[in-house]
């Protein structure tokens, strides 16, 4: 009997973790949202995801990091043209100063990255950033993340983000 009680137990909670996941995949894959976003810019697409921070928690395994007081966001771009893309890459500016181009608009206040890292993942037709903020104490119903991008498209890229839907993943992402 006792086995029993407990294999429902590990049961119930692979099937809660697995409906949480569920959950909050639909929540970021949900054009509502705008927790995924992309732009096309000729021939170069700039897509941005939001990385909840209970998903981060997990997947680092970070003790000393506490990212329920940061946003991160992963920045990614693809060209059609992927021997350009890789050759601008390259270049310094493509890894370093990327504090720089990335801001965090909330309300009246301009926030800059505590990080911005190219991520060096081996992707030959793209290039991957991942740029954490610290969370704003009083953050704006809506804010914007801004690229200026003047290294693969000469353009200023706006992601506009709801502090509901961010809340609402990062409150799912706790329980994974």
């Amino acid at each position: 009997m006792k086995n029993y009680i407990v294999g429902m137990l590990v049961v119930t909670g692979f099937l809660a973790c697995n409906q949480v996941k569920k959950e909050l995949k639909e929540k970021i894959v949900s054009p509502e949202t705008n927790l995924i976003q992309t732009k096309q810019i000729h021939e170069t697409t700039v897509g941005m995801s939001y990385l909840p921070a209970g998903w981060l928690r997990k997947q680092t395994q970070d003790a000393e990091r506490d990212f329920n007081h940061q946003l991160t966001f992963k920045i990614n771009i693809k060209s059609v043209n992927g021997a350009q893309l890789q050759e601008v890459s390259q270049r310094q500016a493509a890894s370093y100063g990327l504090d720089t181009v990335f801001q965090l608009i909330s309300g009246r206040d301009t926030l800059a990255p505590l990080v911005a890292e190219r991520e060096a993942n081996g992707n030959i037709g793209g290039v991957v950033y991942l740029v954490t903020f610290i969370r704003p104490e009083q953050p704006a119903n809506e804010m914007l993340l801004v690229y200026k991008d003047w290294l693969y498209t000469s353009t200023r890229l706006v992601f506009p983000l709801k502090k509901l839907f961010i809340h609402q993943a990062d409150s799912l992402s706790q329980r994974l």
